[in-house]
């Protein structure tokens, strides 16, 4: 596990996101519930920035019932709280739209800011293509994208240094070759198991993509692998068999 370290860790955005002005929805997502916009902090200037609201996966305890001499433990829908407005009944079919206790209603929100324009075309609506890459295609065109037009990665530098996110991290291991840091990934509202999402990034600074590695690296991934089932088993109770490792 990884060691307290000391670090001037920025704890607090330096903005108000209650003060957020939109400009534009970039997209609007019903599978996922979510949405992405696009707008700036006016009180800041005039940087983008970028808001994306997801609706959180439910829990089981969201969904507990007590007995009436008892209350749940956890905040649930089946309180007194809960305000239920009938839309309609037809026989043994009732459709209500419901609002549940207030703790029930906070939804995962991430922003980036500021946002620079490989950012607003990222989360931005566009076409999807799928191509068959060869090795040739990689090394003339894939390659000097990748190194002319990639995003910042300081982001990335500020966690393997312990700069930032330090008590996020769930596993370390500091060998500069085959060494890694496990930690939950944004798109994890860090709440339910059942949508655990963890983030493994390698110490090793050389490895832009999948194309990069060789036979070298299996001493790597293979640590990656074994030592990411371990700590997850460990410390959220995830049988291995249960993981989808990509």
């Amino acid at each position: 596990m990884s060691e307290p370290v000391n670090s001037t860790e920025v704890k607090s955005p330096s903005y108000d996101l209650s003060k957020f002005q939109l400009k534009r929805i970039l997209t609007n997502n019903s599978v996922r519930k979510s949405i992405s916009l696009l707008g700036t902090f006016p009180d800041l200037g005039t940087d983008d920035a970028i808001v994306v609201f997801e609706k959180n996966a439910y829990r089981e305890s969201d969904v507990a019932t007590a007995s009436s001499e008892e209350s749940p433990k956890k905040p649930s829908y089946f309180t007194a709280d809960l305000k239920v407005d009938t839309e309609f009944i037809n026989n043994i079919y009732g459709s209500f739209q419901v609002v549940p206790t207030r703790n029930l209603c906070s939804v995962k929100s991430t922003v980036i800011y500021p946002a620079t324009e490989k950012h607003i075309e990222k989360y931005s609506v566009s076409q999807k293509y799928l191509i068959r890459e060869t090795p040739d295609l990689y090394q003339r065109i894939t390659l000097p994208y990748l190194t002319s037009s990639q995003f910042s990665l300081e982001w990335v530098y500020n966690i393997l240094e312990h700069k930032q996110e330090t008590e996020r991290i769930v596993y370390e291991d500091k060998d500069p070759k085959t060494g890694f840091i496990l930690l939950p990934d944004l798109k994890w509202d860090g709440r339910n198991v059942e949508t655990l999402y963890l983030l493994g990034i390698v110490h090793k600074r050389d490895i832009k993509s999948l194309r990069d590695l060789n036979g070298s690296h299996l001493d790597l991934l293979r640590n990656v692998r074994q030592a990411s089932k371990d700590a997850i088993s460990k410390l959220y109770g995830i049988n291995p068999n249960q993981l989808r490792i990509t």
